[in-house]
């Protein structure tokens, strides 16, 4: 999505942007909400679903998310964002329900795929990788 960071963009900031906005409800992702509202950003972050950390141990998301909140992370689950709107140093966020977030950066971090091409993964596997 254009006008988005991805999770390397972070390290190449040259200034911290106060309203953080993260695309995502992954580790990394978590772990960038929490870095930056540590250092003094808003981070308010996006779970497109309804549980962080899919596939984790019930007992450790709950835990998770209560420290996340206790941080002053928040989350906005069970909807998609639908755009991302550059205007003069921040950026609006449409939602899939209509509503709208101003912030001076987005973070996605939804996740990758894997760069494995040449690797021959497909012979290690017997053709099954």
């Amino acid at each position: 999505m254009e006008f988005c960071a991805t999770s390397d963009d972070v390290f190449e900031w040259t200034t911290q942007p106060r309203r953080v906005l993260v695309q995502g409800a992954g580790y990394i992702a978590l772990e960038l909400a929490c870095l930056l509202v540590r250092l003094g950003s808003e981070s308010p972050s996006f779970a497109g679903a309804v549980h962080i950390l899919r596939g984790f141990d019930e007992d450790l998301r709950v835990c998770c998310r209560q420290n996340c909140h206790t941080a002053g992370i928040q989350f906005v689950t069970q909807q998609t964002l639908a755009g991302v709107t550059h205007v003069t140093g921040a950026s609006a966020r449409s939602f899939s329900d209509g509503h709208r977030v101003e912030v001076d950066a987005v973070i996605r971090a939804v996740g990758r795929r894997p760069n494995v091409q040449g690797l021959g993964l497909e012979v290690a596997f017997g053709g099954h990788g």
